[in-house]
């Protein structure tokens, strides 16, 4: 053994997630979003029957904002969910872009 880890080096294994996950990159943190969004559908889907008396419309929302929301926030192999590169996107629209320099005499 110490003279396998001697040929090549340090081993540093791969895949090792630090938090339990229920299936590929959904673990307890997306789990209590999901659960908090299924929860705000719900409400929404109540207010939505006693307004306009339509529970299909009602019955869709509840099952298209968790949906949604489980599919924005599921990690793919890189660790990045579909919220995090939305994230990154804004934070790189609020960066500079212009340098404005001023030419000046370096041999002075």
């Amino acid at each position: 053994m110490e003279d396998h880890e001697k040929k090549d080096g340090l081993y540093i294994p791969w895949g090792i997630k630090l938090e339990r996950e229920y299936f590929y990159g959904y673990g307890k943190k997306e789990l209590i979003i999901t659960i908090i969004f299924t929860l705000l559908g719900a409400g929404i889907g109540i207010f939505i029957n006693l307004v306009t008396d339509n529970i299909i419309a009602a019955v869709l929302e509840v099952l298209i904002l968790p949906t949604t929301t489980v599919f924005c926030i599921v990690k793919n192999d890189c660790n990045i969910s579909v919220v995090d590169q939305l994230k990154f996107m804004v934070d790189h629209a609020k960066e500079q872009k212009k340098y404005y320099y001023v030419q000046q005499d370096e041999w002075k």
